[in-house]
């Protein structure tokens, strides 16, 4: 069972270290401050006091309650530890520590040991080489990273890399969007990315799940658990390795294989997971899918201040796949009693640089509500006579009071922070550049369109004669790496396929 992971009664911090210097300093820092509410052992051989608690000698010592165990030794410590854990009736073991698999043959060899005695045992392991995990309304922090932790929020986080969990804390708090959930992986000896799938979607506060993929363990298995999941709640994935050199240094990093990328864009899309090509699109995406209604279809309108910042949005929506809304004879009529005579009605609605606050909440409240507007993209640069704060605070609550999708591209650095500020405790999308915001608008019309599809479609089950291809493969030595004419149709057949 996961769930001593993602709600133990007690922890047993295995490593815990008085020296400020030491990761296990770290862990058993953050695990305290936390404020964690379940029992907290420190064990360590040397024994003493830290964080104003008695340091266990010994793991056969502790007292109840405690079902999960995180050990953060030496690699060369961790089997004996592990059943020491047995011992004591411990079932639930994070490995925060490395030199396993991700080493080399003697890592691997190590790691192999490390997994016999977990299943000899009937432990769960997450890791090794991982820096464990995170739920931010427990709450529990038991990493070892850097304080302060993530703002509790409603995305999670599940990854491959302990460093890109790290990166992604300091960053959701430069970005003002909070997490959930975050699981580090580490080298999956045991539980991997598709295992935490479903208890992270559980989770109540969660509205999108994260990934970051170097590679996936079980294709179709992951495809039927995120298919579950994605009729609930959206995946996003940034799956990494796509060329040889990032593949190989997925190798090297967390030992993981990386796979065809033709296999992991068509498992993708069977399962529902949308895929994002950088790490910006991974949380730009997102915060659009936690904080944003979806859009009935991709007639988008601008609205704007400014010309220029008017064309690069149109250009960015069509390079996404959406489109230009047609603003009714109506719209454009209300719009002229809003604006100046030299202002445009036509899409995109440029308003002038001259634009008041409230010009902006009148205008876009008007452009929502035409019947042939899907969502809109607001955009604009710092105005010459109002601060872009005044702006944003008119906005909020006609982007709030709608149940279309608002994206905001606020273009400049130092003048738009205060309307930055206003918009994220607001739960309202904004971006730096209209590229940004377009795209997320376009993922929304995505996430729309598959919950459609999906509910409308009936996919029947083929009869599939799935052993006997498993079996041709299995015993069938491919001296070219490719099948000829005569096995292709094999197979085909099957599958019950045209030949």
């Amino acid at each position: 069972s996961l769930v001593p992971f993602f709600s133990p009664r007690g922890i047993a911090i295995i490593g815990a270290s008085a020296d400020p210097s030491k990761l296990g300093y770290g862990l058993a820092r953050n695990v305290v401050q936390c404020n964690y509410q379940g029992a907290i052992h420190f064990v360590n051989p040397k024994g003493g006091s830290l964080l104003g608690r008695s340091i266990h000698t010994s793991i056969a010592d502790l007292p109840d309650p405690v079902d999960l165990a995180i050990i953060l030794i030496p690699a060369e410590g961790v089997l004996a530890v592990l059943k020491e854990c047995a011992a004591r009736g411990i079932h639930a073991v994070i490995v925060a520590s490395g030199g396993f698999k991700e080493t080399g043959m003697h890592g691997m060899d190590m790691e192999a040991s490390l997994m016999q005695i977990a299943t000899q045992y009937g432990i769960r392991i997450l890791g090794p080489n991982c820096i464990g995990l995170l739920d931010t309304h427990l709450p529990l922090d038991a990493t070892f990273l850097p304080p302060p932790g993530p703002p509790p929020g409603d995305v999670a986080f599940i990854s491959h890399s302990g460093a890109i969990c790290a990166a992604v804390i300091d960053w959701a708090r430069g970005q003002g969007f909070g997490l959930s959930r975050l699981v580090s992986l580490g080298n999956q000896a045991d539980v991997n990315e598709t295992d935490v799938l479903a208890p992270v979607s559980e989770d109540r506060f969660t509205r999108v799940l994260t990934l970051y993929l170097e590679g996936v363990s079980d294709g179709l298995r992951f495809v039927n658990e995120a298919r579950k999941i994605t009729r609930r709640k959206p995946i996003v994935a940034l799956k990494v390795g796509r060329y040889p050199s990032g593949q190989r240094a997925a190798a090297s990093h967390t030992g993981a294989l990386a796979g065809q990328e033709n296999a992991f864009n068509a498992a993708f899309r069977r399962a529902g997971v949308i895929r994002a090509d950088t790490s910006e699109e991974l949380f730009d995406w997102a915060r659009a899918l936690a904080w944003s209604p979806l859009p009935k279809g991709r007639a988008i309108a601008i609205l704007t201040s400014a010309g220029g910042p008017g064309v690069t949005a149109a250009d960015a929506l069509e390079m996404n796949g959406m489109s230009l809304a047609v603003l009714s004879l109506e719209t454009r009529a209300k719009l002229g009693q809003l604006l100046p005579s030299a202002a445009s009605l036509n899409n995109p609605v440029d308003m002038l640089a001259s634009a008041s606050p409230e010009q902006f909440a009148s205008c876009l409240q008007v452009l929502l509500a035409d019947p042939g507007v899907n969502g809109v993209l607001v955009v604009t640069p710092p105005p010459p006579m109002h601060t872009t704060g005044a702006v944003a605070k008119t906005m909020i609550p006609i982007i709030h009071n709608s149940e279309k999708p608002v994206t905001i591209a606020l273009m400049g650095e130092r003048l738009i922070q205060e309307a930055v500020e206003h918009l994220r405790a607001a739960h309202v999308p904004e971006y730096r550049f209209p590229e940004r915001a377009a795209s997320a608008l376009a993922v929304l019309a995505q996430r729309a369109e598959y919950l459609q599809q999906d509910k409308t479609s009936k996919i029947d089950e083929l009869a599939v004669d799935k052993s006997s291809v498993e079996s041709y493969f299995k015993s069938h030595k491919m001296k070219s790496g490719f099948l000829n004419a005569k096995e292709v149709s094999l197979i085909l057949q099957a599958y019950k396929l045209p030949d």
